[in-house]
């Protein structure tokens, strides 16, 4: 708690001026009031910087005590000289009173502080060790309270005046009813305080140069007539008058953003607001972060009432998002908007199709911090570098049509090529791709050939007759179809690419994935023509598990038409916290090192991918997870981790050494923690 003292020499306020300002709570220092001592703070800035809760106590010089007050405004105002001309050297502050003197003259004259009524000082700080001395010398006998009942007060005071979500309803609401109409927002700007419009003053005043913004000129003409000694009130006539005047020493029609003279004139009734509206919503968002735990990886981006062009909007709004993004323009964000009602949610600006909010009629923080729960694992997961890694692969599949992506198992490959789909198709997720007549999904096999996956020939039943004839399968269907329809993406994935003979399931189509859009003779006619045309709008993505030794390798002529993209085991804990088992994920890799691998291998191509060390969840009947009901790790470590580790052991991928079945005895008999 900061206590201080501000007196009124008699030398500069006769008494009818010091009563002048008690009446009207303000307190006045001269701007050019300089240190006591050797402080490095003048006592004008310990006056100007007081910030709202500090307490003051107000004298005139040594004669009186009168008043306990607390600072409720930060916002100074210039003094109003009996004359009615202003004062731009002495600047007040308003404060809320909170005890009158019971006996103004019976304070101790002088005590040998600064602080003291008697000592030759205009504002001076109250040290907490001199708490007590000024309970003796000023609050017991000029008002008849205690330290601790002035300190009880103020917490009192305080609570009060805290600023709340109910407070900043009731001003938007007016402030909608302002900004919606001319003539309301004439009526509230009129009508402000002559304090606040003194305020308003102030504020334009210190701007310095504004000649060379036309609206901040404007604004501040229109501030200095509110202040004039004129009883007649703005105008929209006067307005328009003083526009087109600014206008004409422009070129441009600077002000055809601000037609409205609510666009104008708003900031004067949001003055008063403003930073209350800011303070509280930045720790209202901060409050979300906690909860969620999501301070350390997320930014915020929040828009106040002021809009963000300055022009003005009847609404709030802020985004909490994944701080790997430079704004929250291209990520997915937990977006919440707050005016005559509330919109909250998922919101992603880059894909609307991901757009996921719900408007309630009042503003209820579980409420909205619940829904946001639920899309956290996609703020976490909105990962920017992740997403330029993407766009790469997305930029590769557009120049080179067919993408490979190879890795060990477990490393997500299969689900990559999906999410490619999703943003190349522009849908709102994985689950969109059911029943996609652009999408469809493969898996190859040794005995796959040519006949199953181009064209071949079918036996049809017709009038008990058998009929053989020659049909397009997967690839010549889809190739036809993107064909036809030009302006519009097709993907097929081929999981397991390397399972079957390329050579032999492509045959001449090796040709046509290099040379899109030209002729190709098939073996095969299809409705007389034995053309077949690979469009440029046809996208493949082949997966391939460079683990899998059963197979035979890729030739030259079809890696050729391939880009090949690496997929590897990546540690999530960053990601996904204790849903990712970190320490086994760590055991596992350190299995694949030079120590532990025959000499041929390769880690990047035999280390188990990271989806073996997901935490995985029991469902509900919409497919969510229910996150009390996780599948038990221990399952996965006897049945899928350690039976690739024997295998590879068999096969000669991991040496057949006493250290290395020292290593994976380890990683079978490992213990989880609770």
């Amino acid at each position: 708690m900061k206590i201080i003292k501000v007196s009124h020499g008699t030398a500069f306020f006769n008494r009818n001026e010091y009563d002048k300002l008690l009446e009207e709570s303000l307190v006045c220092v001269h701007e050019d009031t300089n240190s006591k001592g050797k402080s490095n703070t003048t006592q004008f800035q310990l006056f100007i910087n007081s910030k709202p809760g500090d307490l003051v106590f107000i004298c005139h010089s040594n004669s009186t005590v009168d008043v306990i007050g607390i600072f409720i405004d930060e916002r100074p105002i210039y003094r109003l000289r009996p004359d009615g001309k202003l004062d731009k050297k002495w600047i007040e502050r308003e404060y809320l009173p909170l005890y009158n003197a019971l006996k103004p003259k019976d304070h101790k004259k002088d005590n040998g502080k600064w602080w003291s009524p008697g000592d030759n000082s205009t504002c001076t700080k109250v040290k907490p060790s001199d708490f007590e001395r000024l309970e003796d010398a000023i609050l017991n006998p000029v008002f008849k309270i205690t330290i601790k009942e002035l300190m009880d007060t103020q917490k009192v005071v305080l609570s009060e005046s805290t600023y709340s979500i109910e407070k900043f309803v009731n001003f938007q609401k007016l402030f909608e009813v302002c900004f919606n109409d001319e003539s309301e927002m004439l009526n509230a700007v009129n009508n402000l305080s002559l304090t606040e419009k003194r305020k308003l003053l102030y504020e334009y005043s210190i701007r310095g140069d504004v000649e060379g913004q036309p609206v901040v000129f404007l604004r501040q003409i229109l501030v200095e007539f509110l202040n004039s000694e004129q009883e007649s009130p703005l105008t929209k006539d006067l307005i328009i008058h003083q526009k087109e005047k600014i206008a004409r020493q422009f070129e441009k029609n600077v002000f055809h953003a601000w037609a409205s003279i609510s666009r104008i004139l708003y900031p004067f009734i949001y003055a008063s607001q403003k930073k209350l509206v800011k303070e509280f919503f930045t720790n209202e968002i901060k409050r979300y972060q906690k909860d969620l735990d999501l301070e350390s990886i997320t930014s915020i981006n929040f828009v106040d009432l002021d809009g963000a062009q300055n022009q003005g909007r009847i609404d709030v709004w802020f985004a909490i998002y994944n701080n790997s993004h430079k704004s929250q323009k291209y990520a997915k964000q937990l977006f919440l908007k707050l005016g005559s009602d509330a919109e909250y949610g998922l919101l992603s600006h880059r894909n609307p199709k991901l757009n996921q909010t719900q408007i309630a009629n009042d503003y209820d923080y579980n409420a909205i911090l619940n829904a946001f729960s639920s899309f956290k694992k996609q703020i976490i997961d909105d990962n920017a570098d992740s997403q330029q890694q993407m766009m790469k692969m997305m930029e590769l599949l557009e120049y080179k049509k067919q993408i490979i992506l190879q890795g060990p198992p477990g490393t997500g490959k299969t689900k990559q090529a999906k999410e490619i789909a999703v943003e190349l198709l522009n849908l709102g997720s994985v689950k969109d791709l059911e029943d996609n007549s652009q999408f469809k999904i493969i898996q190859f096999h040794p005995s796959y050939t040519y006949e199953d996956f181009v064209r071949g020939i079918v036996a049809d039943s017709k009038d008990d007759k058998i009929e053989y004839k020659n049909v397009n399968k997967l690839l010549g269907k889809l190739a036809k179809e993107s064909f036809e329809n030009p302006t519009l993406k097709y993907i097929l994935v081929i999981d397991e690419i390397n399972r079957a003979n390329l050579s032999s399931v492509l045959g001449e189509l090796i040709y046509a994935l290099e040379y899109r859009n030209e002729n190709v003779e098939s073996m095969y006619e299809v409705d007389n023509k034995s053309e077949l045309i690979l469009p440029s709008n046809l996208y493949i993505i082949g997966t391939m598990n460079t683990a899998d030794r059963s197979v035979g390798h890729i030739d030259y002529a079809i890696r050729r038409r391939f880009a090949f993209v690496d997929v590897l085991p990546e540690d999530l804990t960053a990601q996904l916290g204790d849903d990712f088992q970190t320490d086994l994920f760590n055991k596992v890799a350190e299995l694949f090192n030079e120590k532990h691998l025959a000499g041929e291998f390769k880690a990047k191509d035999v280390q188990l991918g990271h989806s073996y060390f997901i935490q995985q969840y029991e469902k509900d009947e919409f497919g969510n997870n229910i996150l009390d009901k996780p599948y038990d790790f221990k399952m996965r470590l006897d049945y899928e981790i350690v039976p690739i580790l024997k295998e590879y052991l068999h096969d000669g991928l991991l040496n057949n050494d006493s250290e290395t079945l020292k290593k994976i005895k380890e990683i079978e008999d490992y213990k989880f923690s609770d």
